[in-house]
């Protein structure tokens, strides 16, 4: 019997939800007696589960800062996601294989990304050397002018 069967809840009244005292919806339910039913942590008001009565649910787990690091699904599937200290994400991997990582500069920007596919992406600061010559030449002063301080 559903919630909203045991509380004789008119079919006019559907769908019928429950929501927590945060308002986050923890129940819905349908005219047809489908159902899903949330949970969410105390720490960051995230959803922890979810889960349905076609039998589905779909587990979330996140560290100190709130950051999600894992999602296990019913039909066995996962993905985790590893983040820095500065709360970005520089690795995740799922149980078909697909994987990436990720590197980003001290403001934040992401620089560097690799997949599985082969996929590289990579908008580190490439260094470009000069000779002598070069750097007069692009200053249009003569060469023996230029004095380098090393």
């Amino acid at each position: 019997m559903t919630i909203a069967q045991q509380l004789n809840i008119p079919l006019s009244a559907f769908p019928f939800s429950i929501k927590n005292r945060a308002g986050q919806e923890i129940y819905r339910e349908t005219e047809t007696g489908w159902w899903a039913r949330r949970e969410f942590d105390s720490q960051h008001n995230k959803q922890t589960r979810l889960e349905n009565s076609d039998g589905f649910w779909v587990e979330h787990e996140y560290d100190k800062a709130g950051n999600l690091i894992r999602e296990s699904v019913s039909n066995g599937r996962w993905k985790t996601w590893e983040f820095n200290d500065k709360n970005h994400c520089v690795r995740y991997d799922t149980s078909n294989g697909f994987w990436g990582i990720f590197e980003f500069n001290e403001d934040g920007d992401m620089i560097f990304h690799e997949a599985q596919s082969g996929v590289r992406l990579d908008l580190r600061p490439k260094m470009v050397v000069l000779t002598h010559a070069e750097i007069a030449q692009k200053l249009n002063i003569p060469a023996n002018l230029l004095k380098i301080a090393g």
